[in-house]
């Protein structure tokens, strides 16, 4: 994957600061004290893989878990393994859908399927089981 830092985010691409395990199976099978937040990340990492996700990163360590970019437009992704959710629990998702004038953004989780709004922005709040089985069309 990829990460976009705010200098660079109209010009290029630099990177990957984070790592996943190549499988989500392989990570929970191998290591003896995993952390279920990043068995959500490295399993929709996987299933991201293949649109070349990057990481959104800006000099105030503001991050968006996964962004992905086609077609010109962007779609952000959060993933948090919690069942629920507030706005306080998004403050880099709604600060990058604020600064990229976004119309929608996604988050993954454990709560059941939502719609919210956040000024302009649709949020969608997907379970990721619902995320995994899905066929992708960005």
């Amino acid at each position: 994957a990829r990460v976009f830092t705010e200098s660079n985010f109209a010009k290029g691409i630099r990177k990957k600061k984070k790592g996943y395990v190549s499988s989500a199976c392989l990570y929970y099978n191998t290591t003896s004290n995993f952390v279920q937040g990043k068995l959500f990340e490295t399993a929709v990492f996987e299933k991201l893989r293949m649109h070349s996700p990057c990481t959104y990163f800006d000099p105030q360590k503001r991050e968006v878990d996964f962004v992905i970019r086609k077609k010109g437009r962007a779609y952000p992704i959060e993933v948090k393994s919690s069942e629920k959710l507030s706005a306080s629990d998004l403050p880099n998702l709604l600060y990058y859908t604020r600064k990229k004038r976004l119309p929608c953004a996604y988050v993954v989780y454990r709560g059941p399927f939502d719609c919210i709004r956040a000024g302009e922005t649709s949020i969608y709040l997907l379970p990721l089981s619902t995320f995994l089985a899905s066929n992708l069309a960005f």
